[in-house]
């Protein structure tokens, strides 16, 4: 689904509502941003029974993906910072807000590293900004602290730095929860398709449905699809 980017709490609302409408179990898969707002958006609801991370970012409770960003350590070896470059604009009712952009010819090594020149050309130039308010908002009660789930590191990513994810992974794992695990694949977020393993779903369970939650308009943003009741990485 397409992922607003305005504001953390309002687009995790926003996907709230969308799961609303969809009936049996559900997996979310959400990279960078998305993962932020799959893992508030799927908190407290019964019906999200996996959530999967594709160099997703996971903020605990209070937490704010700038402060992560900021925090050194892991993720300090991000290129997106650098790359960013603000715009101010004007809401409705007279506030002022900022727009993300990602540098046109920064773009390409800090967000699509693998991705073919021309192609990462015009991601570059068809991007959606990411507001400063998502940028900042602090998260509320993140659902991977009560829903399995499992985390794909990309070794190459430079937007977040595997040591970052992997961080994130550790997390995930030291969590008071069944199931749920850390994958790494040689590449950026999206991987390899393969690393979704269907092996262990079926059965005579409902199939859930699978939400791809993309920051970016390209890669994991698909809809809603059929998937198989259990999905995890190879190890």
């Amino acid at each position: 689904m397409a992922n607003p980017l305005r504001h953390l709490t309002g687009d995790a609302a926003y996907l709230a509502a969308v799961l609303g409408t969809i009936s049996g179990p559900i997996v979310l898969v959400g990279h960078a941003y998305g993962g932020a707002v799959m893992s508030n958006a799927a908190a407290g609801n019964e019906q999200v029974k996996a959530l999967v991370f594709c160099n997703g970012w996971m903020p605990d409770e209070g937490e704010s993906i700038q402060q992560l960003f900021e925090s050194g350590g892991p993720f300090a070896g991000s290129l997106v910072p650098a790359a960013i470059r603000p715009v101010p604009f004007t809401n409705p009712d007279g506030s002022e807000g900022v727009d993300l952009w990602l540098d046109r010819e920064l773009f390409p090594e800090a967000f699509a590293a693998d991705v073919d020149p021309e192609m990462a050309k015009v991601m570059a130039a068809t991007q959606r900004p990411w507001s400063g308010a998502g940028y900042a908002g602090p998260s509320g009660p993140p659902g991977w602290r009560s829903i399995p789930s499992w985390y794909l590191v990309g070794t190459e990513d430079r937007a977040i730095p595997p040591g970052g994810a992997a961080l994130h992974g550790r997390a995930r794992e030291r969590a008071d929860r069944g199931g749920g695990g850390v994958a790494r694949v040689h590449g950026v977020a999206a991987g390899d398709r393969d690393a979704a393993d269907p092996e262990r779903g079926g059965g005579d369970q409902p199939q859930p449905a699978i939400s791809a939650v993309d920051p970016s308009g390209f890669g994991l943003a698909g809809g809603e699809r059929q998937a198989p009741a259990a999905v995890h990485p190879r190890r």
